[in-house]
């Protein structure tokens, strides 16, 4: 039995066209308690046993509010400080430019490093940019949720602005009228990078 679940498994691992979805990243092993073992005679007789669920495992799903929270705070927190690390560069190469100085060249061109992160599609770049602009007053940050749900990601966990507001509320700062994400504009670490 035990060689015949394995076969089956791979076959379904394996399906023509999607070699590059990989191995199973599970697997059981079953084991038949007492009793004689019948060979097994083609993929036929597989068809006519009857099998027993001994135990069953629902995954995260998001579906479940404590799941799609958990992902949601965890996506927004990423983004806004994405744009709050962008907001700062920017903000570092005006003053640099206004000063008259030139970054620091640490031996290669900034044009070669590499970037990486989300591709976007041209509406979806779109999107983004007619979106409202994050901000900064005195020493806060601000990023509108309209702009987190133009991104793709964020867009695909949450309906709309409310919807996001409700789930985020108790675990992210919002700007007094709960139409923005806020936090400090400097960061503890912002001494590493020269912020």
């Amino acid at each position: 039995m035990e060689s015949s679940v394995q076969r089956r498994a791979n076959v379904y691992t394996r399906v023509p066209g999607a070699e590059n979805v990989g191995y199973c990243t599970q697997i059981g092993i079953f084991q038949k308690n007492g009793g004689k073992a019948t060979p097994l005679c083609g993929s036929e007789q597989l068809d006519q046993h009857v099998y027993k669920a001994v135990f069953t495992a629902s995954y995260p799903s998001l579906q479940q509010e404590r799941f799609l929270r958990l992902v949601l705070v965890n996506e927004v927190s990423r983004q806004v400080e994405s744009l709050r690390v962008r907001y700062l560069r920017k903000l570092k190469e005006r003053e640099d430019g206004e000063l008259g100085t030139k970054p620091k060249d640490a031996g290669c061109s900034q044009a070669h490093i590499p970037c990486f992160g989300p591709v976007f599609s041209e509406v979806e770049k779109a999107r983004i940019k007619t979106s409202p602009k994050p901000f900064c007053i005195g020493d806060k940050f601000f990023v509108p949720l309209q702009r987190l749900l133009a991104y793709p990601k964020l867009s695909r966990l949450c309906a709309d602005e409310e919807m996001m507001r409700s789930v985020i509320a108790d675990a992210v700062g919002l700007s007094s009228d709960g139409s923005a994400v806020m936090v400090d504009l400097h960061d503890y670490f912002d001494y590493l990078f020269d912020f």
